[in-house]
This record gives C-alpha cells, structure tokens and sequence, in this order.
C-alpha cells in the first residue's frame, strides 16, 4: 500500500492562536486539539500521537508537526513511528529537545534529534552526540526537532 501525505489545518479565529498541523496519512481519525485544530493522525503509532499531543500541550508556538510520510529517507517516519517538530528557532528547538529527553520513558522516545546532533536512550550515557553533515539544514535538523519513537 503506497502512503500518501495529506496536511489538515484548521483556519484560526482572528487574535488566536495559529493552527498547529499534522502532517499524516488523509483518513478520518483525527484528534481536536487547542485554538480548534484538527489534526489528522492516521497511521502514526500511538507513542508518536503522544509526543504530538505533549507538544500542543506544552508549545503551542510549534505550528507544523511532520508525521507519516514515504519515500528512501522515511526511516521511522514510514512506520507513523517518528514525528518532526518544526521551529528554526534555537531557543524553542532547545527547549522541546530538552523536554523530550526529560520524557523520554513516559512518551516512548527512542531517540531525539537537533541541530546535527542526536540522543538516544539507548546510548543516554553519552549525551548529545555529533552527527555527520548531511548537507542541508532540513537534512541536518536545523529546522525542527526529529522524535522517533517505539
């Protein structure tokens, strides 16, 4: 079965806060989220639903959440097992970074990855570790934070 994306948005009220996306499989699942969004998570594992959930509820700034996808480079994303977090902003980046690894047991987390860098719970001992350069800032998580999950 081929995945095909699709984004669900809804439009904000004027003076509230943007619409938070989801991007995903097109189904009818979907979950009601703050501001009245409504987010498509079709296909996404329920470990990867929690983390989405943990960001609306704690980052409302994050805007635009990337989930199921297919193609070479989908790894965990062609699963539904791994969700990006879009924000350039290195602040906010950090910040959700820092949450996820502090939560990393109650949300499933396999590992975390940030501006070049990754933590893993399986190599938590470590820390942050350096990645190799993959040429781009999307390739090299400069504009969001990559979660894979169980």
């Amino acid at each position: 079965m081929a995945l095909r994306s699709s984004r669900v948005t809804a439009s904000p009220a004027a003076g509230t806060t943007p619409a938070r996306t989801v991007v995903s499989t097109a189904s009818t699942s979907a979950v009601t989220y703050a501001a009245s969004t409504t987010v498509s998570t079709s296909g996404l594992s329920g470990n990867a639903v929690k983390v989405a959930k943990a960001v609306n509820a704690n980052f409302p700034q994050i805007t635009s959440i990337g989930g199921l996808r297919s193609g070479a480079s989908a790894q965990d994303h062609g699963t539904g097992h791994a969700v990006d977090l879009m924000t350039a902003n290195k602040a906010t980046g950090g910040q959700i970074a820092a949450y996820m690894k502090e939560h990393a047991s109650e949300l499933g987390i396999k590992y975390v990855i940030w501006r070049q860098h990754i933590w893993s719970v399986q190599r938590a001992d470590e820390d942050w570790r350096p990645m190799a350069d993959r040429g781009s800032a999307t390739a090299n998580h400069f504009d969001h934070v990559h979660v894979s999950v169980k």
